[in-house]
């Protein structure tokens, strides 16, 4: 968060300067350089219309952490937000929500806030400044602290030497780490803004680096995740390309035009059109998701480069495997053309030349023989035996999500239907048995960072949350491909239900928000919607034991965490041998123990009994074989048997 003090007199100058000192690092003598009371927290500006000796001494401290008093008009565009606009409750996050949505890439919202109210919620939606006017100098040390405290915790929750020994206690051989390179964060750190560093509000390299070595100590692998369709428009490839550097206008996708019309009319995957127009270029930038992540140009040899040379670094520093982000829509068409029929994603998925640029990438970056596995998004069989077929030399394995898909009232997303047993049985079937007979390979997942938790949205988080939560991973974890274990996934940890969209940081859930309003659901329909459907479903903080927080931090968490952690938690569950956990370390052990589930064939039974999930694994090369019956529904079901007998 960066803060700015706007200060009255020299004596409340003062008194601030003596306040902050001690709250933030116990100094109580201006014999010690304010950077060193700051040192830690992310810039503190001061910026005011009356200078004072005491102004100047604050300011220079501001300088020497890395900020300065106009730092902010360093960035492409500012935003303003006055207290008239945001006199309502809930007006300050609402008023920041659209400021982002409105305003163009690289925005920085300023608000001015004149209470502590307005400071949390202004804290809690992501504003950029924060100016305080009318408060008193304890309500701004406060505030001062409130964020200043927030930046120093709100991701202080880590993976230390204790929750290494739970994953390999579970008996994971790897751990999938989603982005922790430095980012705007706009959306949970896929806007990468630096692919060779740690950012702060994490760690160090250092602590990367001892991560590597506990893990590997531990037989785990870490496996990074690499967002390589797009970048922030915070990277300094994409600020040299608004500086009119030609060579890095070329890394990304840009087009001629007018601010009348877009270049097509494709849809972004978070809502709006799928382009930016930047005025001083005179042209438009295509982002496929968030206005600021900018598609990169895989087109252009350069770029190429760039990514190999990336996965180079990171596998000398100890990397065992990675995960590319929607790495199937990196090949754009020829041609940029309007879609009538579509959002336009059939011009750009599986595209004409994605095949090639996943072959020079794993050459190039020496990653062949490394577990690897790709995000797929609205993908084909056919495309996913292409990527995962032995010889091919692509990637090891795939996620898709068209399982993910069989609640999606008319294939849409923000509409909700009851699960589709049916459907979830076919695509189950046609995936596993097609993969099987071409040589691909499937991993296999229910939970990710994306998508809702598995209990709540194909289970029972309340009356069967055991049953359905041990059942959900039986039906994956004895298939054919590699199982992934999402974070809280094997102690069965559910949605967090939040009842106000305040609570939620997901960006795309904050648009969705404000479209499903503007079609005219009411707030009590949106928030239900929201409530299934966002991807903070699964971003609330791991569940470590019953304490404050669940365990995951001493500060404030980055968000909310769900109302059931108090029984739902791994302290809970690590030495009960009938928990969820346990169940996923049987499931585990059974896989490393028994060929037939890593190794055999599968085949689906009973395709017309939609109420039935069966399928049988069979030959392994010690001709065991597994027969797997699960039941996706909640309700009591008597059915007579031959005998007589009741099942």
């Amino acid at each position: 968060q960066v803060v700015e003090v706007k200060v009255q007199s020299l004596l409340q100058t003062e008194r601030l300067m003596l306040n902050i000192m001690q709250r933030m690092s116990g100094i109580a003598t201006y014999t010690h350089s304010m950077a060193a009371a700051l040192e830690g927290t992310k810039t503190v500006l001061v910026d005011t219309r009356k200078t004072t000796p005491g102004m100047r001494v604050f300011e220079k401290a501001a300088v020497e952490i890395g900020g300065g008093s106009n730092h902010r008009y360093n960035l492409s565009t500012a935003v303003m937000l006055k207290d008239n606009h945001i006199d309502a409750a809930g007006g300050v996050a609402r008023a920041i929500e659209m400021a982002r949505a409105h305003a163009s890439f690289t925005t920085t919202v300023e608000i001015e806030c004149e209470n502590l109210d307005m400071v949390r919620e202004a804290v809690e939606a992501g504003a950029d400044i924060i100016m305080f006017d009318n408060m008193t100098h304890d309500d701004m040390a406060a505030a001062i602290e409130l964020i200043a405290g927030r930046a120093k915790t709100e991701c202080s929750g880590n993976v230390d030497a204790s929750n290494i020994r739970a994953l390999a206690d579970l008996g994971v051989d790897y751990l999938w780490l989603t982005p922790f390179f430095p980012s705007p964060q706009r959306d949970n750190g896929y806007d990468v803004a630096d692919y060779r560093a740690v950012d702060p509000r994490y760690g160090t390299m250092e602590d990367l680096e001892e991560l590597i070595r506990e893990a590997d100590r531990r037989g785990i692998g870490l496996m990074l995740d690499m967002a390589f369709n797009h970048t922030s428009t915070e990277h300094e490839w994409f600020k040299k390309a608004l500086a009119g550097d030609k060579k890095y206008q070329d890394y990304y996708i840009f087009k001629d035009g007018t601010p009348d019309r877009c270049p097509t009319n494709w849809v972004s995957k978070f809502g709006g059109p799928a382009w930016e127009y930047v005025p001083r270029l005179g042209k438009w930038y295509l982002h496929l998701y968030d206005v600021m992540q900018a598609d990169v140009n895989w087109e252009n040899p350069a770029v190429r480069e760039e990514m190999a040379d990336i996965l180079r670094f990171w596998k000398a520093k100890g990397i065992k495997g990675f995960r590319f982000d929607v790495i199937n829509v990196i090949s754009k068409p020829e041609v940029y053309e309007d879609d009538f029929e579509g959002d336009g994603r059939r011009f750009y998925t599986d595209g004409r030349n994605v095949h090639k640029y996943l072959k020079e990438l794993v050459a190039a970056g020496g990653i062949d023989g490394m577990i690897t596995v790709g995000e797929m998004s609205s993908t084909t069989l056919e495309n996913c035996i292409g990527y995962t077929a032995e010889g091919n030399h692509e990637l090891t394995m795939c996620f898709n999500f068209h399982h993910l898909k069989v609640d999606y009232k008319n294939g849409q997303k923000w509409e909700l239907m009851p699960p589709d047993h049916m459907a979830l049985k076919k695509l189950f079937q046609t995936w596993q048995e097609g993969m099987q007979a071409h040589g691909g390979w499937n991993a296999l997942f229910w939970c990710n960072h994306d998508q809702p938790r598995a209990v709540s949205r194909f289970g029972s988080d309340t009356t069967y949350w055991k049953e359905s939560a041990e059942m959900l991973a039986a039906a994956i974890h004895f298939m054919r491909g590699t199982p992934y274990i999402y974070q809280g996934e094997e102690l069965g940890m559910t949605n967090p239900h939040f009842t106000k969209i305040e609570q939620y940081r997901d960006i795309e859930s904050r648009n969705y928000y404000r479209i499903l309003r503007e079609q005219d659901k009411t707030e009590a329909e949106t928030l239900d919607i929201i409530a299934q459907r966002s991807r903070d479903d699964s971003r609330t903080p791991m569940q470590w034991d019953a304490s404050e927080n669940a365990g995951f931090t001493t500060g404030t968490p980055w968000i909310g965490i769900a109302d059931n952690y108090k029984a739902i938690n791994a302290a809970a569950e690590v030495d009960d041998p009938d928990s969820v956990r346990s169940f996923y370390k049987m499931l585990v052990h059974l896989r490393k123990t028994h060929k037939v589930i890593s190794e055999g064939k599968i085949e689906f039974l009973y395709p017309d009994n939609a109420d039935l999930l069966a399928y049988r694994r069979y030959g392994a090369e010690d001709g065991e074989e597994l027969l797997v019956l699960c039941n996706p529904v909640s309700y009591t079901h008597l059915r007579a048997h031959e005998t007589g007998a009741y099942l």
